[in-house]
């Protein structure tokens, strides 16, 4: 399973934007400190469960960090954290209030090419598995 310490990456395991995003932090976690979950695997669902978020939330990626939830840019701003090299340094934008932060996020026109472009068009078939990803750190459950 996981335990406290594990930097967890929740992701819509079906979405190309999702699994890029993923690749990217992959390349960039050195450390290997980040495990990752796709909100629909069975680890995933249990995750949602045990921090009380809707199994509907695909808006975005979902951190978890020492036991703490991170979402929308507060959770992009806390990962770049864990990635090398300078993508700690990303950190500072915290002190913007995620009202401003998260403004991409709530925008009608943004929305609107997000949920039909992005996420509906660059859709999987299934979720990635740790026989198809050789090197996978996925969460177990």
């Amino acid at each position: 399973m996981w335990d406290k310490d594990h930097k967890i990456l929740l992701f819509d395991g079906v979405c190309n934007l999702c699994n890029s995003t993923v690749n990217f932090v992959i390349n960039r976690d050195r450390k290997k400190q980040i495990r990752y979950a796709a909100i629909q695997s069975p680890a995933g669902k249990k995750l949602l469960m045990k921090y009380n978020i809707s199994p509907n939330y695909l808006s975005s990626l979902i951190f978890i960090d020492q036991e703490k939830v991170f979402l929308n840019s507060s959770g992009a701003l806390r990962l770049c954290l864990y990635l090398k090299p300078l993508w700690p340094l990303m950190y500072v934008f915290i002190i913007v209030p995620p009202m401003l932060r998260n403004a991409g996020n709530r925008c009608a026109p943004c929305l609107l090419v997000r949920a039909r472009v992005l996420h509906s068009t660059t859709r999987r078939r299934s979720c990635r598995s740790r026989r198809r990803f050789p090197g996978w750190r996925g969460v177990r459950r």
